[in-house]
């Protein structure tokens, strides 16, 4: 799943610092993916010297993110640690998992090494001139597909120099001068972007789901406790499933990837309730291991097609905000 977000350097205040632009972050709930887009102008270097201020589209290929309206440190790292559902804690509690107005972004890739503090979480955020949500949106796409960071401009840089850059970098995306390009084609391309984003980690989940459940079968076999026959067949036709879904999705038909994974998690429902107490075992781990994973592709299918509908019809960034609500809802439906 991804989620993105805004955060606000000025404080609130950006009248009075007209050039503390926001960043913009990109998170693949799954994957772990993270992109972050810096545009605050004239920041200062940091003290180590390993931050120079410059502007950029930064990429880190796991990442574990949390948000709280607290301040915590982020000096004593014995006091952060990441738990068994890949959430970052603070003092064994849990941060939030979804951005809100106000909360501070927590980030890292090693908890043992370095925790990152954003700024707050906005919802109103400032952009150089010329520059949108959008245009955002496909940096931070062809930043997490190509797994390449860029570099944009100086910490010292002007705003129009930035809006130039970033600019630059989407005129390339898009093979052609980005202000020259129709919103029709942005959105299309917008769409190519996700389409690509969510069949990776839609073959990520499934990859993991099809190691596990071969691990797990190895070692029940090696302890002379071989599945049922029942529920091999049931597995079996998981992976059928696993690999048409991953063909619709490569050919960007979702909605039919949808399908197929409904009818599977059907399919190996009704078996193993087939296979009675021989089961038990089987049901209790791995079986719910492998709901889980329907449920997560699930999650991601819907997403991309909520995603398309937003683009295809062009409501407003209010009218998604309420259609993302109704997604959160979808994935309380299916338990976290």
């Amino acid at each position: 799943m991804i989620i993105t977000w805004f955060t606000d350097p000025a404080r609130g205040d950006f009248a009075g610092n007209p050039t503390k632009f926001s960043s913009f972050y990109q998170y693949n709930t799954v994957s772990k993916q993270f992109v972050r887009v810096r545009l605050e102008l004239g920041r200062p270097p940091s003290q180590s010297g390993g931050d120079t201020g410059e502007t950029f589209a930064s990429y880190k290929e796991s990442r574990t993110v949390g948000f709280s309206a607290d301040t915590y440190s982020t000096s004593d790292l014995s006091r952060w640690s990441v738990d068994g559902k890949y959430q970052l804690c603070f003092d064994n509690q849990p941060l939030g998992t979804t951005p809100t107005e106000g909360a501070k972004t927590y980030d890292c890739s090693d908890v043992n090494r370095f925790v990152h503090r954003g700024n707050r979480v906005t919802f109103n955020p400032n952009f150089p001139s010329g520059i949108e949500v959008k245009h955002l949106s496909l940096l931070a796409n062809h930043v997490m597909i190509t797994k390449q960071p860029v570099n944009l401009t100086e910490g010292a840089a002007s705003e129009s120099v930035l809006s130039a850059k970033i600019k630059l970098q989407l005129t390339q995306i898009m093979g052609k001068d980005i202000n020259a390009c129709s919103e029709s084609e942005i959105n299309t391309k917008l769409i190519e972007q996700s389409k690509k984003i969510n069949s990776e980690t839609v073959k990520l989940v499934m990859s993991r789901e099809m190691k596990a459940i071969q691990e797990k079968i190895i070692q029940q076999e090696g302890a002379g406790e071989p599945p049922t026959e029942e529920f091999e067949t049931a597995f079996e036709r998981l992976g059928s499933s696993f690999r048409e879904a991953e063909r619709y999705c490569e050919s960007g038909e979702f909605t039919d990837a949808y399908q197929v994974f409904e009818d599977a998690y059907k399919d190996l429902t009704a078996n193993i309730e087939k296979s009675g107490d021989a089961m038990a075992d089987w049901e209790k781990n791995e079986f719910d291991y492998s709901k889980g994973a329907l449920e997560t592709v699930s999650k991601v299918i819907y997403q991309q097609m909520e995603y398309e509908q937003y683009l295809e019809e062009n409501i407003t960034e209010t009218e998604y905000r309420e259609e993302q609500e109704f997604s959160e809802k979808f994935d309380e439906s299916f338990g976290k």
